[in-house]
């Protein structure tokens, strides 16, 4: 399954991960593909931006939406492929608290 589009433009690596991902969900290597995709420009959206021709200097980034039926492992895929974006900004949030203090305001009184 992995020999035909979608997953035979991915690399050998990412062909890994939607071998992994196939296999842990059952879900179609096509859905599987889109939210690759969309979990990869999530993650390189902040650190890299594409100078569009005519237009203008704009993050890389795409909109994914998967659609399938019920059951089909929409939610699975996500958790997995996503996994790591979540992990890494909860870390961020727990440290922004850490160093961030709020500044007690004053009453006015």
């Amino acid at each position: 399954y992995l020999t035909t589009p979608p997953a035979a433009t991915f690399t050998p690596f990412l062909q890994s991960v939607i071998c992994e991902v196939t296999n842990s969900t059952q879900a179609p290597v096509p859905l599987i593909c889109s939210a690759l995709l969309g979990a990869m420009s999530e993650a390189a959206q902040g650190g890299f931006d594409i100078d569009v021709p005519g237009y203008r200097v704009t993050p890389i980034s795409i909109w994914v939406m998967l659609l399938g039926e019920s059951g089909i492992g929409k939610s699975p895929v996500e958790n997995i492929l996503r996994k790591p974006i979540r992990d890494l900004e909860s870390l961020q949030t727990a440290y922004s608290a850490l160093i961030w203090t709020p500044i007690p305001r004053e009453t006015g009184q």
